[in-house]
């Protein structure tokens, strides 16, 4: 027990920012998916997920996100 605690102990720091960066990315992508899906994306939601949001939000209308066809 005191072996394998040393050795989580040294790995803790790693998974600890391993975890904090996966989940602020899928945050991420769950809210541009609802965009691209245009799905309304509740401002107090948003505001209580992120817990720092100050401002209005503008929702995105399609012509905005859309991405150019090259021939």
């Amino acid at each position: 027990m005191i072996k394998s605690k040393g050795l989580i102990k040294g790995k803790r720091a790693v998974a600890i920012v391993i975890f904090l960066m996966l989940n602020l990315s899928l945050t991420v992508i769950y809210f541009v998916c609802k965009s691209y899906h245009h799905e309304n994306i509740d401002k107090s939601a948003l505001s209580d997920h992120l817990e720092v949001y100050v401002g209005d939000y503008v929702p995105l209308k399609g012509k905005d996100i859309q991405l150019k066809e090259y021939a």
